[in-house]
């Protein structure tokens, strides 16, 4: 991954992106998944510093959960959700 103050990988191939607003303004950060072998990009969430740590929690389950359907031979192009099972 580019060296950019804005991208911070959260693990297991999940990236945070942060986006800075005027002053006094939340800092909100997106959470993606980039899938090199489909070339599909997962939105996961969206959030701010009050929910960073559930948002990184729930995209490495996330991106877990979609590597290992992906081993399992199944096709991952909608939505998941590593809460579903």
């Amino acid at each position: 991954m580019a060296a950019h103050r804005f991208l911070k990988a959260v693990g297991l191939g999940a990236i945070e992106i942060k986006q800075k607003g005027a002053k006094n303004l939340a800092e909100t950060r997106l959470y993606v998944y980039p899938d090199e072998t489909t070339n599909i990009l997962h939105l996961i969430t969206i959030g701010d510093k009050n929910s960073q740590s559930a948002d990184i929690q729930f995209s490495r389950e996330y991106a877990l959960s979609l590597r290992e359907a992906q081993a399992d031979g199944q096709c991952q192009t909608g939505t998941l959700d590593p809460r579903d099972g």
